[in-house]
């Protein structure tokens, strides 16, 4: 590729240019493991501190899991209606 564009120089200058092309790559699998741990919420390792506990205030942004009890009666009845609005001649 191209190469990481280094963002304090004018011109179009590579940061890894000096390196060689095993470092290259090794910079390459260390930051997408990185990436892969963040990803998982996982950032305490990238860091190299134990983990945090998990907040309360953190759980209540997530989104609820969906299940058969979470519907309501008149969205499931919407959806029977239109099913048997389609089978009447």
């Amino acid at each position: 590729g191209p190469g990481l564009l280094d963002p304090c120089e004018k011109g179009q200058t590579d940061a890894l240019g000096s390196m060689s092309k095993q470092a290259r790559e090794d910079v390459t699998a260390s930051a997408q493991h990185a990436l892969r741990l963040l990803a998982f919420r996982q950032i305490h390792k990238v860091l190299g501190m134990g983990s945090l506990p998990v907040s309360k205030a953190g759980a209540r942004n997530r989104k609820r899991r969906r299940d058969g009890s979470d519907t309501g009666e008149g969205e499931a009845d919407g959806k029977k209606d239109k099913k048997d609005d389609s089978h009447d001649p």
